[in-house]
């Protein structure tokens, strides 16, 4: 095409320099993200401390931030940063009680690591399986209380066995990778056809959740432990225990609808070819 002086389009109107969703400015709403605000509400405080322009629909409940939704994730994410300090309990306790050596407590901890190493099958059981209709609350709830257990185990019937401690701390690892499973799917629910803004927000409140309770954690258990006796190193399990706690209370407020057996086959074939690229 030929342009004459009156004809050629301005830079502004070429493709080049019109501006995409992607380049759209985080404080708007893109006209395919409409659907899930109610433009005439403003948000509410949490909405509006995560960055949400307006308030999310609530029919969408799957994508609103809520106190329901926001203490269940740091509470998964606390108890992940309170292992810091049982680990490092681990590593003065066993020696004086188990006689072990560098290389086995590396064993020991490569082997309690192992079940984070296959979250994909957790999540893949997580959609499969729904219990009675609840495809992350109650599991969340039952993984949230199985892992207190083993930790009370861990700290009477077995504190001088150390295949108790090794097999409940597998299982514990498994019950604490079940529930971060669930708390990444609720987080990546509440990022999806939003702005970039409320998912680093997200990201934080995740990431801070650990890092606070490792480091305080950490803190009151050398504090413990500092004496070096047995007796007040197992107080750390004791500690942990109670942060474990966290996951079963703020779990049961979990936000989740039932769902029935039609629409779970629907919801499946939607994620299916939702996930299915189409190819060009």
């Amino acid at each position: 095409h030929i342009y004459t002086m009156d004809t050629k389009p301005d830079k502004q109107d070429t493709p080049e320099s019109t501006p995409t969703d992607n380049q759209l400015d985080d404080n708007d709403v893109k006209p395919s993200q409409c659907f899930l605000y109610n433009t005439k509400l403003q948000p509410t405080c949490i909405e509006k401390l995560f960055g949400e322009p307006y308030h999310v629909k609530d029919e969408y409940t799957g994508h609103q931030i809520t106190w329901s939704f926001v203490l269940p994730v740091m509470a998964v994410y606390m108890v992940q940063g309170a292992r810091d300090s049982l680990n490092i309990a681990i590593s003065y306790y066993f020696p004086i009680v188990f006689n072990t050596d560098p290389a086995e407590l590396q064993v020991f901890f490569s082997l309690v690591t192992l079940p984070w190493t296959i979250k994909i099958i957790y999540g893949l059981i997580i959609d499969a399986l729904p219990i009675c209709g609840y495809k992350r609350k109650l599991y969340m709830l039952f993984f949230g209380i199985l892992g207190p257990i083993t930790v009370i185990i861990a700290a009477t019937s077995g504190r001088h066995s150390y295949d108790v401690q090794l097999y409940t701390s597998v299982i514990n690892a498994i019950c604490t990778a079940f529930c971060d499973v669930i708390a990444d799917a609720l987080t990546v629910e509440r990022t999806e056809f939003k702005s970039h803004s409320v998912a680093s927000r997200l990201q934080a409140l995740a990431w801070g959740s650990r890092t606070i309770s490792s480091i305080v954690t950490i803190l009151i258990g050398t504090n413990l432990q500092k004496s070096g006796d047995p007796e007040d190193i197992i107080k750390v399990w004791w500690l942990y225990f109670a942060i474990s706690l966290f996951i079963p209370i703020f779990g049961i407020f979990l936000p989740e609808k039932r769902i029935q057996k039609a629409d779970a086959s629907a919801a499946s074939y939607s994620s299916v070819n939702r996930n299915t690229p189409i190819n060009t």
